[in-house]
């Protein structure tokens, strides 16, 4: 079957286009330009992308569409496939009813991609596929498990009927769309109740209200299915003990940040139900690779610099815990571009303290994404928020190219991640210029 994705650099049209591949199916696609993260992998498995163009559907008229949620009728594309009365079907419609196996929804309002991942690697030996938030797609034929990272924007969630349904947590966000905690938290209830199982975080407030005839649960601190204990914390990482109701594991867990033991937690509730017989963890999930764009690290020298796509207060409250604990000696400039106007407008009192554990603060120009345009009053509300740190400006990387012994965190969801790469030649650079003068 021949497949065409519009938006196709989205993080999940990505990794889906990714796993279609993997099963051979002849996949293409579309985006405004190919300047996202998600590109290099496409690229590199050969899958084209083209800039939007109404031409695109007339070049792929025997294709298959299949039609990313930030793209409607206004679009002109998705007016062209409409046009033709070509097939189509918008991205969760589509796997829902593509994928056939046991469906493993990975949900909560922070964690998801993270966990998804320790969970792909612990069922490494399974015939797995996988749709995860970073890009990643996983692709078998046949195969027995879907994990799929389940979103709550606009309850996209409830397209889907898992077999197995994980909330890691429940917190306010996305207040475009909901207007308060508790239409979240229902959002999630609806989607335990479409879903043949669930596992529950029992130290998440929210989390743990969720009702289900169903319920697996796992904690640090009440009793629960799957029962994790620190035994004690180092500066890389976690020694952990978990009990389940027939074994118990003692291992290192190589990961700062509490968010990160609770992740893994919630990964392992699943593989120890779905997987009766386990006689030792995949020795590779210890090895195991942070999703893009969370915590990615380079060593500079004596510098570190820190790339992580977090853009909530209570993502970058964790990942500022996480610095600490790992580099407990190190100088702390966080570099901050928020995510969506609304987002920052209403959480601002969060986000005004979330960054407590940093030493300095700088704040780029808000990224609107595809869900705002640009909007010069909003810019300032958002200036007014964060009036205690300072603004962000590209020459600021010339002088941080001189310190030394600072941790550097470029944290947000939008293209920040550029300025890392930057910083990091330029301090680069400033070694070759010294060692020239020598």
């Amino acid at each position: 079957m021949k497949y065409f994705l519009v938006g196709i650099l989205g993080t999940g049209m990505s990794a889906l286009a990714l796993s279609l591949k993997e099963r051979n199916e002849i996949v293409e696609g579309s985006d405004e330009s190919t300047s996202f993260f998600t590109f290099p992998s496409l690229d590199e498995h050969h899958i084209p992308v083209y800039r939007f163009h109404k031409k695109n559907i007339e070049d792929h008229k025997d294709f298959f569409f299949i039609i990313g949620y930030a793209y409607q009728e206004d679009h002109e594309e998705v007016q062209e496939i409409l046009r033709l009365g070509l097939p189509y079907s918008y991205y969760a419609d589509f796997i829902e009813s593509y994928y056939q196996g046991v469906k493993i929804g990975i949900s909560g309002t922070h964690g998801k991609t993270t966990t998804a991942l320790f969970l792909t690697q612990l069922l490494s030996k399974e015939d797995i596929c996988a749709i995860v938030g970073d890009g990643t797609g996983i692709g078998n034929d046949p195969y027995q498990y879907l994990i799929l990272e389940a979103c709550e924007y606009r309850q996209h969630f409830l397209k889907y009927h898992f077999d197995e349904l994980l909330i890691n947590n429940i917190d306010y966000d996305h207040p475009d769309y909901f207007n308060s905690i508790d239409e979240v938290f229902f959002a999630f209830q609806r989607a335990a109740n479409r879903s043949k199982r669930v596992y529950i975080n029992q130290d998440d407030e929210k989390a743990r209200q969720i009702q289900h005839k169903n319920k697996i649960t796992f904690s640090l601190y009440e009793p629960s299915d799957v029962q994790g204990k620190i035994i004690e914390e180092k500066n890389n990482g976690f020694m952990l003990e978990v009990k389940t109701k027939d074994q118990q594991y003692t291992f290192f867990l190589p990961f700062t940040g509490i968010h990160m033991v609770y992740n893994f937690l919630a990964a392992f509730a699943i593989y120890s139900t779905i997987n009766q017989k386990i006689d030792i963890l995949p020795s590779h999930v210890f090895n195991f690779n942070k999703p893009k764009r969370r915590m990615e690290e380079v060593k500079c020298f004596d510098n570190i610099i820190i790339n992580d796509y977090g853009h909530h207060p209570t993502e970058i409250r964790a990942t500022l815990s996480s610095i600490k604990q790992k580099y407990p000696s190190h100088y702390i400039i966080t570099i901050f571009q928020p995510h969506t106007y609304s987002r920052t407008i209403y959480l601002y009192q969060e986000f005004q303290t979330c960054f407590s554990l940093s030493d300095e603060v700088y704040v780029a120009l808000t990224f609107p994404s595809s869900r705002e345009e640009r909007d010069p009053f909003k810019d300032k509300l958002v200036k007014d928020i964060f009036q205690g740190f300072s603004n962000y400006e590209e020459e600021d990387l010339e002088r941080w190219s001189l310190l030394h012994k600072t941790v550097f965190l470029f944290i947000g969801a939008g293209n920040i991640y550029e300025d890392a790469n930057k910083l990091f030649m330029k301090i680069n650079e400033k070694s070759i210029e010294k060692k020239n003068k020598i």
